[in-house]
């Protein structure tokens, strides 16, 4: 969670920017006041939900545990910590913001030393970052990159329970065992509202592109594309002369 400070100086200089909460930090904030395993699972599944009736419900198991801490979540707005409310043009429905810390634990050898050579080694280091990381996209022989499709198969294992029920048309249903889910294929949303999300095929669309044979390959965004990736690291980091030659 960023300090007040901080977030005034966002709302002042930058007021039509959105920026979220690490739910990670959050939970340590409000668990002072309502410690517990239970507490903890119920507002991570509160943060997770990706539609409204979803987090309604979650809010209110909160609710009958404690109001004080439904209270307290309350009073945040809800585009700052829960999937539900955030934008979806960002295709990102991350929680936590270890992006930004694990840059740190990158750089942390280089932040001790001297300010030149502390950034000529932060600029070596990125430098060689990006040569490995285009290097091993090359090798890749898939469309799209490992993470994405170890996702898709944890999701793919929990289609077994599904029913896929078709209407002639683009959108179709799936039940669960307890809830039913409308598809609509062509634009690519699902009425749970991780589809959308993420931009990465639900377990409920997944279960309808298994029922009519289609390749998942072929609706991945294309964020998440070898291609998109050998972009993002095609502007390589120029070496350095050193002072003398």
């Amino acid at each position: 969670m960023p300090s007040k400070g901080l977030e005034n100086a966002i709302k002042s200089e930058l007021p039509d920017v959105e920026y979220r909460l690490c739910v990670k930090h959050l939970h340590a904030n409000w668990s002072k006041r309502f410690p517990g395993k239970m507490m903890k699972d119920l507002m991570w599944k509160a943060a997770r939900a990706a539609n409204v009736p979803y987090f309604e419900y979650r809010m209110q198991r909160i609710k009958n545990v404690s109001v004080e801490a439904h209270e307290a979540l309350n009073r945040i707005e809800r585009k700052k910590w829960t999937r539900c409310a955030f934008r979806l043009e960002k295709n990102c429905p991350k929680l936590v913001n270890n992006w930004a810390e694990a840059f740190n634990v990158f750089i942390i050898k280089a932040r001790d030393q001297s300010i030149i050579t502390m950034l000529n080694n932060i600029y070596h280091t990125i430098m060689n970052r990006i040569d490995k990381e285009c290097q091993k996209k090359l090798r890749r022989k898939g469309v799209g990159y490992e993470r994405i499709d170890e996702v898709l198969r944890k999701r793919e294992e929990k289609i077994f329970d599904l029913f896929t029920r078709p209407s002639g048309s683009p959108r179709c249903e799936v039940t669960s065992a307890k809830h039913i889910f409308v598809i609509d294929i062509e634009k690519r949303q699902c009425s749970c509202g991780l589809w959308q999300l993420g931009r990465l095929p639900c377990v409920h669309s997944i279960c309808v592109y298994k029922s009519r044979n289609k390749d998942l390959r072929q609706f991945i965004h294309k964020d998440y594309l070898k291609s998109t990736w050998l972009t993002i690291y095609s502007d390589f980091m120029e070496p350095l002369r050193g002072p003398v030659f």
